[in-house]
């Protein structure tokens, strides 16, 4: 589903470019105004994100589990749940793609604590001036938090370590829907890029060198 925001916002500018784009072809006749009149391409598909291209953390515990802590404000400005992948179905993938247990005993859990896409709206040129200008309308902010914890055999806390990405995208005002979901989906591939350089890092990390096999 689209959010209205960006609804108002595909209305707005198809009236601001209805000189151009639409009086043009009116004017060639009714065959051809006839034959632009075709259905809308379909939605692009998008294959999963995935890194099961990459060797597993091997974890000395004999479980591990993935939660989500993350709840998605209501404003209508956070539209993460409108991209093809959202960025916690992504993350919670790594978790399935990236970690393993390999031990007898102890547990690990990976807890999602933020996976949120914020829409910005951006300054438009208004007027006649808008018709003959192409801006960028809005601003995609993503945030993709996850922390991964180790527990012992005898259930106390052994290690903790935390990943955190930030990317962010401008758009046309002029994208078509199928061109913004495309969108959507690389920066999502960017943020899940960034977010597996992080929490390799901290997996390599001294506080959690004793609980890695090799």
């Amino acid at each position: 589903m689209m959010k209205s925001i960006l609804a108002q916002r595909q209305s707005d500018q198809q009236d601001r470019r209805f000189f151009l784009k639409t009086v043009p072809f009116l004017c060639l006749g009714l065959g051809a105004g006839l034959s632009a009149c075709q259905t809308p391409p379909p939605m692009p598909s998008f294959a999963p994100i995935r890194f099961n291209h990459l060797p597993a953390f091997r974890l000395n515990v004999a479980l591990i589990d993935a939660i989500s802590e993350f709840r998605p404000p209501q404003d209508r400005q956070f539209v993460q749940e409108d991209f093809p992948i959202p960025p916690g179905v992504a993350a919670m993938q790594w978790v399935q793609d990236r970690l393993s247990h390999a031990g007898s005993a102890g547990s690990a859990t990976a807890i999602l604590t933020e996976a949120s896409v914020r829409e910005v709206p951006l300054p438009v040129k208004k007027g006649l001036e808008g018709v003959f200008t192409t801006d960028q309308s809005e601003r995609y902010e993503a945030i993709l938090s996850m922390r991964l914890e180790v527990t012992r055999p005898d259930n106390s806390l052994g290690a903790v370590v935390t990943a955190t990405a930030k990317r962010s995208r401008t758009v046309a005002e002029d994208v078509s829907l199928n061109e913004r979901h495309v969108i959507w989906h690389t920066l999502t591939q960017q943020l899940m890029q960034d977010f597996n350089t992080e929490m390799e890092r901290q997996m390599r990390s001294p506080a959690m060198q004793p609980f890695l096999l090799g």
